[in-house]
């Protein structure tokens, strides 16, 4: 444990992370978007942010906790992270790993040398643009969660707010990952939800995951060679993930994420230990905990993230079951494209997992009181 219980925890949705940190034993004081019911009773206070990301940062300023962590998007903002970090202990990556692993000129040539692969990487050798791929992507420097993602049929023009990419096609899968700054670890694989007309999102958009999944020893072996070559050169510590996709037995790295990310909520009970207690240690470059990753696994759990397809007034009146998270306050008006909330399903392999949050999602819908808003 730290010297002090009271942690900060800052981001867009903070709800997973500060209910693993309370159940380590932390006080988390959450400041993100939402200050979801969940989030408000999981933690010792809850901030809305009404002005992001000033707010986040301006909050956590004024506070009497002097460790912080942050979660989704605000990698996105290290000048903001460097500040802080001078003010209190921040349990993360700091300013100059976050614009490593956020870099596409430095991780494609990270990607070269190391030789794996990376979209930016093979547009810049020109060694597949014209014969495996016949789709791009351009999405912004500072993207998050897959939003403003562009398909294009010819090489797009990079600027210095977007990037291009070559559209690898498939599955994304998520890696969930651990660095103490001398060894690191793969905790456990998810893949991300692609039901994106049924919640309400565009199509890159992030809406769930589902996992922890079984993966072949060749697989696993190549993720983990590639998610300590990345930690050991952009300086990496505590959790972080790795977004791939796989394409005729290659693994392409999409993006690194140098934080908790929404995926590991999957994987609070992969390990048998706390994630959060976990990354603190991490951070503090204490040795991790051995794993041994099972081709057998007694549960796979499904996230599943349901967006607002209108202006709707949400009324929870069933929030005590125990599928639903991200819990609105009674009343909350949701605009177009905001998250409602999250419903879970489990089952023995991941397409049972996935019908029985689609199942749970169903008896949300026909249960809670969802108005549509004139």
């Amino acid at each position: 444990m730290l010297s002090s219980s009271e942690i900060l925890i800052l981001g867009a949705c903070v709800r997973p992370c500060v209910a693993i940190a309370a159940a380590a034993g932390y006080q988390a004081t959450a400041i993100d978007l939402f200050n979801d019911v969940d989030t408000q009773a999981a933690s010792n206070a809850s901030i809305k942010a009404d002005h992001y990301p000033e707010d986040l940062f301006g909050h956590a300023e004024s506070s009497k906790a002097n460790y912080w962590l942050y979660t989704g998007c605000l990698e996105n903002y290290p000048e903001q992270i460097a500040q802080l970090a001078n003010k209190k202990t921040l349990l993360g990556n700091n300013q100059n790993v976050i614009r490593k692993c956020r870099s596409p000129e430095f991780i494609s040539k990270l990607a070269i040398d190391a030789d794996w692969h990376y979209p930016d990487a093979a547009i810049a050798d020109g060694s597949r643009a014209n014969n495996e791929f016949q789709s791009w992507i351009t999405k912004p420097r500072l993207s998050a969660a897959g939003q403003s993602v562009q398909v294009w049929r010819s090489i797009p023009p990079a600027t210095s707010e977007r990037i291009a990419q070559l559209y690898i096609p498939g599955p994304t899968l998520g890696a969930a990952c651990i660095s103490n700054g001398s060894e690191t670890q793969v905790l456990g694989v998810t893949r991300h939800l692609r039901m994106t007309r049924r919640l309400g999102v565009t199509r890159f958009q992030y809406c769930g995951s589902v996992g922890p999944l079984p993966l072949s020893d060749t697989l696993n072996a190549a993720i983990s060679t590639m998610a300590s070559e990345i930690a050991s050169e952009c300086g990496i510590v505590g959790l972080f993930g790795l977004d791939l996709k796989i394409q005729n037995n290659q693994i392409w790295l999409l993006e690194i994420n140098p934080r908790f990310t929404a995926s590991m909520d999957l994987l609070r009970n992969g390990t048998g230990e706390n994630l959060i207690q976990q990354h603190i240690d991490a951070c503090r470059n204490k040795p991790l905990i051995p794993i041994q990753h099972s081709k057998t696994l007694s549960a796979i759990e499904t996230r599943a993230i349901l967006f607002a397809k209108s202006p709707t007034r949400f009324n929870p009146t069933c929030n005590q079951w125990d599928f639903i998270a991200d819990i609105p306050a009674h009343n909350t008006t949701l605009d177009i494209g905001s998250p409602i909330c999250s419903i879970y399903g489990r089952g023995k392999t991941a397409s049972e997992s996935v019908r029985h949050a689609m199942y749970n999602l169903n008896r949300l819908e026909s249960t809670l009181t969802v108005e549509d808003v004139e």
